[in-house]
């Protein structure tokens, strides 16, 4: 009965690694290029891929990967002939102090895009970037404390969606 448990638990363990070295690497290629339309269309899976590893890589940890994530989603954004983003009053008040809680909000943003094409509006696209960001601030890792995310980090739910339909439809 023991050899079968850790058969397992090794079984298990070999299985989980990749999906835990996948979380370190670096989400998109080197010198990727994004000249034309289609660059950037070949370009948007990567754009997933990094939102969810900014979301999910701690502020702290791989600073200079986060940077080339940070820098490859503003380029992509910037460039990208899809669609165009307002950066609002409301959503500077989120992020004050914490330039990466905007960097975390723009790339789930264009990954909602993405991913929603065709049904595609501002309130959900800015819900889960509003999301996101949150999410990131409640771990408090690299955060500097903002009133207006601690505010909000503390609504419940019903709240916290009013308060994202009236300030970011």
């Amino acid at each position: 009965m023991f050899r079968l448990k850790l058969a397992i638990l090794l079984l298990l363990i070999c299985v989980g690694m990749p999906c835990v070295k996948a979380q370190e690497s670096l989400p998109i290629p080197e010198n990727i290029n994004m000249q034309s339309d289609k660059d950037f269309e070949n370009a948007e899976p990567f754009v997933i891929e990094s939102a969810n590893w900014l979301i999910h890589t701690d502020l702290d940890k791989n600073i200079p990967d986060r940077k080339k994530v940070n820098e490859f989603v503003w380029k992509w954004i910037s460039g990208t002939p899809a669609f165009t983003l307002d950066i609002t009053d409301n959503l500077t008040k989120l992020y004050e102090n914490n330039i990466q809680l905007l960097n975390i909000f723009l790339a789930v943003y264009a990954s909602y895009y993405i991913q929603h094409k065709t049904d595609f509006n501002n309130l959900s696209a800015s819900r889960d970037g509003i999301h996101a960001m949150i999410q990131v601030y409640k771990k408090g890792i690299g955060i500097k404390k903002n009133k207006e995310m601690e505010k909000i980090s503390r609504m419940p739910v019903a709240e916290l969606e009013a308060y994202i339909s009236t300030r970011f439809n």
